[in-house]
């Protein structure tokens, strides 16, 4: 007798918690639960902690089908992963979600025409949007969009508003591809007028090729300084 009751008790348990479960997978992309835990596989270069702030998702917030679907989206639009699959187990608490990527390769970041700015500079005003940024960045993305726009603040705040562009080159030292970074026109009023600026004045031209994980660039054009 007992055997049957402690069969009975643990056929409803299961039963129970089947029908949850179904009725949240079929229910409308409006129902949410919980998100409890957040895993990500198949890192190589970011963090978890990365992809998850990335993803927009944050665990003890409600989530359902179309969040965990924007969420998925929002990291295969940054360009740094070449594929974005996702998992989830809905347990009594909440859900267990799982993100399961592939890393896209990366290419050297290129600056030209920007001798205003030390590398480091460089890279640190990049780093305030992309945390990650190593002196590499994908093809394409939004995680391509961001660095131009970093460039883009740190020359407004040097008091200038010259727009940065950005294109797929060949490599000017080798083989493969790099992501140049240049200003649009840098000739005129407007380069005199950074010039003016800035203590010791740079003059000339400066090419760097940001290529390790340190941010570290290589220059390809030396540049002369003039102090007052």
């Amino acid at each position: 007798m007992y055997l049957r009751r402690w069969l009975l008790i643990v056929g409803i348990i299961f039963g129970f918690s089947l029908t949850a479960f179904v009725t949240w997978a079929q229910s409308p992309g409006s129902a949410t639960a919980p998100l409890k835990s957040i895993r990500v596989e198949g890192l190589q270069h970011l963090s978890e902690s990365q992809v998850v702030s990335m993803s927009g998702l944050s665990t003890g917030g409600a989530a359902g089908k179309s969040e965990l679907q924007s969420a998925a989206d929002r990291l295969l639009q940054t360009g740094l992963f070449a594929n974005v699959n996702y998992s989830f187990q809905e347990r009594n608490d909440g859900l267990y979600l799982t993100f399961k990527l592939a890393e896209a390769p990366r290419i050297p970041a290129y600056f030209d025409n920007l001798p205003w700015f030390s590398d480091t500079e460089l890279a640190d005003g990049i780093r305030k949007v992309l945390p990650f940024y190593d002196g590499s960045l994908p093809e394409a993305g939004a995680a391509v969009e961001q660095a131009s726009a970093a460039v883009n603040d740190l020359l407004a705040a040097h008091g200038t508003h010259i727009a940065v562009e950005h294109q797929l080159i060949p490599n000017p030292l080798g083989e493969g591809s790099v992501m140049e970074f240049r200003i649009a026109d840098s000739a005129g009023s407007a380069r005199s007028s950074i010039e003016r600026k800035s203590k010791p004045e740079i003059a000339g031209s400066r090419r760097s090729i940001c290529a390790d994980s340190s941010g570290a660039c290589l220059s390809l054009e030396k540049r002369a300084v003039q102090r007052k």
